[in-house]
């Protein structure tokens, strides 16, 4: 759905074409994040996600991000 997304793929076609690419936000029908906590659930896939906490944390080698809730929302205040 981002950048990264879009960098990773481009590599492997570049380095590796053969490989396929699994992209469950294009070719399933899991368009939001709640019907991808939902699917995992249903396929017992744990996901550490509550309402408390809704968000989502993308670690590699170089970085970690994190996405979701109030996260989303550019002019939101940190909690104290």
């Amino acid at each position: 759905k981002g950048n990264d997304q879009v960098r990773f793929e481009l590599t492997y076609a570049a380095l590796a074409p053969d490989l396929r690419v699994i992209a469950p936000w294009r070719e399933w029908e899991l368009n939001s994040r709640s019907s991808l906590i939902e699917f995992a659930r249903k396929h017992d896939i744990a996901v550490p996600v509550t309402a408390e906490r809704p968000y989502s944390m993308d670690r590699n080698l170089f970085h970690i991000s994190y996405e979701g809730g109030i996260l989303e929302d550019p002019w939101a205040e940190p909690p104290d």
